[in-house]
């Protein structure tokens, strides 16, 4: 799997890309390299000379840049936009440069969109104690961690969009997923489903295709705030520190949707937030929670340039962020116990709240198979979990027996012996459609694992998770809980009223306690125009009547 937020391995910059594999010299032979090849490299000689000539001030700033810039002083480019993905194991691909991952027999891997039919369940049960909240924020807190852009065709005045299902033209980008005998698909004489590679990202070094973040690496709220100053001045009203709202307090006016329908979207800090409308909601409740923070301060300091108070309320959102992720989410995704094995607590309309989650297992729901982004009725949708499948082997990424190693988990030897980590309905799929168990795709395999005990991922999931998220706490220098720095918390910085309490010149820990205390059903409470009167205290689990807070 590739990573992509803040992490503390050491890499150079030709690491930040296409590792050098210690046969630059012979490449070319190894990997049978097109000529043009080592001229492209040389020519992105001279982007290397731009990241390395990026400096910081002296005096490190008490707030972050946009772009992800300067928060290892050392290092500037690490972690900002569009560098390059990182990984925790080398990439696997076909020909060892760049081609989809194959079988170990050397052939092709099964078709995508079938292993996806043959894992479908129409429906799945769902899980008694998790909402549909969780789902929702978990997408929220993804769009704040990557984005990777796909291949586009370059014209003389815009970039346009790959149609990889166009008989008259094939793209080298384009890895267009069979749907010839798919019933679903057939019925509606669909025979192909676009797929377009992502795009590699630009390096210094020749060696294995890598892949780019268009976003920050780090946990910063950028699917609020943004990753350029052009984002943002689209967002911030430059009044008190505020960010712009629409009527009833709701995300601005953005770009038209669909022209078709002359409907605009909102414009948020992610070009994602309209995606579906419980993100929506999530982005709604974050701005609505920067301005309410911004009204606080403004009034507390009056003297204070619209500048500050947007850096200010800044800070405070993406520690409450933050403290969110650690203490709630990950405390629901993986229990209570793991996330303190892990180290990873900090601790110490009401549909969303009350709607039950699918259980996260091997069952591909049917909607999420055949209708993912069709936007009317007569247009057929995407297979998600195809993609997904597809996705990872262009990349590169590296199978499911791969990972259990990883992991220190023991791989398995044969199909039968996945018997007892998950259905045996599944690993029967996996015999009938692999050709060898270390073919088996890490992202049907990881959904089909029995959950660890009070956990809802298998142990492969948790333990890729948990080096995340691990990562990103230890890797991020503005992280609420570091110290020393000019972006600490400290002796009367700050004067804000949260959840109830008022701190006032309090020390760096204790403002860093109360902040500990944020809680997403806090956030809810305060911003929504008074219509929740009573949510359960842990806003991801399906309340019941013993367990409200007002």
């Amino acid at each position: 799997m590739t990573t992509s937020k803040a992490n503390q391995l050491p890499y150079s910059l030709g690491k930040n890309g296409m590792p050098d594999n210690g046969k630059s010299n012979q490449g070319a032979g190894k990997f049978d390299f097109p000529g043009t090849l080592v001229g492209f490299a040389i020519i992105r000689h001279a982007k290397c000379r731009q990241l390395m000539d990026t400096f910081c001030p002296f005096t490190p700033s008490k707030y972050r840049n946009i772009d992800g810039t300067c928060n290892n002083l050392i290092r500037p480019q690490w972690g900002s936009t569009n560098t390059c993905l990182l990984r925790l194991l080398p990439p696997n691909y076909g020909n060892g440069f760049n081609s989809p991952r194959l079988s170990i027999t050397n052939k092709p891997l099964p078709n995508p969109r079938l292993v996806s039919t043959s894992l479908r369940q129409e429906d799945p049960p769902s899980d008694p104690n998790i909402n549909h909240l969780f789902m929702a924020f978990g997408q929220f807190v993804a769009h704040d961690l990557a984005s990777v852009p796909t291949e586009f065709l370059r014209t003389n005045t815009k970039l346009e969009k790959i149609m990889c299902c166009d008989t008259n033209f094939q793209h080298d980008a384009c890895l267009p997923i069979d749907v010839t005998k798919d019933g679903f698909y057939s019925f509606q004489n669909v025979t192909c489903l676009n797929f377009v590679r992502s795009a590699p990202c630009p390096t210094c070094l020749i060696g294995a295709r890598e892949q780019s973040n268009k976003l920050t690496a780090y946990l910063d709220a950028s699917q609020v705030y943004g990753i350029s100053e052009k984002d943002s001045k689209k967002i911030r009203s430059f009044s008190k520190g505020r960010l712009r709202v629409s009527h009833k307090s709701l995300l601005p006016d953005g770009l038209m949707c669909n022209p078709n329908i002359r409907r605009k979207c909102f414009l948020a800090g992610d070009t994602r937030a309209n995606e579906n409308l419980p993100l929506t909601a999530m982005h709604t409740l974050f701005m609505r929670e920067h301005n309410r923070i911004a009204d606080q301060l403004a009034e507390m300091h009056p003297m204070w340039t619209d500048r500050v108070l947007f850096e200010e309320t800044k800070r405070i959102v993406t520690a409450e962020l933050q403290v969110i992720v650690y203490n709630e989410y990950l405390s629901t995704l993986f229990g209570v116990n793991y996330t303190r094995e892990r180290g990873l607590n900090l601790n110490k309309d009401a549909g969303l709240l009350q709607q039950k989650q699918n259980k996260a297992d091997e069952a591909l729901t049917g909607g999420m198979a055949d209708n993912m982004f069709a936007f009317t009725a007569h247009m057929t949708g995407l297979d998600l979990a195809a993609i997904n499948i597809l996705r990872a082997r262009e990349r590169g990424i590296p199978s499911y027996n791969a990972w259990r190693s990883f992991c220190s988990l023991n791989p398995f030897t044969s199909f039968e012996h996945m018997n007892g980590s998950m259905p045996t309905r599944v690993w029967t799929v996996f015999k009938q459609l692999y050709s060898d168990v270390d073919d088996v795709d890490l992202f049907p395999a990881g959904l089909a694992e029995f959950k660890t005990r009070g956990s809802l991922v298998g142990p492969t999931f948790g333990c890729i998770l948990a080096h995340q998220f691990s990562s990103l706490r230890r890797g991020d220098r503005f992280f609420l809980e570091v110290g020393h720095q000019p972006s600490s918390f400290t002796h009367g910085t700050m004067a804000l009223s949260v959840m109830s309490i008022i701190f006032t010149f309090l020390s760096s820990q204790e403002q860093v306690l109360t902040l500990k205390k944020s809680t997403l059903s806090r956030i809810i409470c305060d911003n929504s125009d008074g219509r929740a009167v009573d949510i359960q205290p842990d806003a991801f689990r399906v309340p019941n009547s013993a367990e409200y807070s007002s």
